[in-house]
């Protein structure tokens, strides 16, 4: 795995935790 792999890789996984926190966020609110 090249290190652009998973870079990518990472920037999808935080962006999951992204939109996951703020899917929390609205259903809270």
């Amino acid at each position: 795995m090249s290190a652009l792999e998973l870079r990518l890789v990472v920037r999808r996984h935080v962006d999951f935790q992204r939109v996951s926190s703020a899917m929390c966020g609205l259903s809270v609110r």
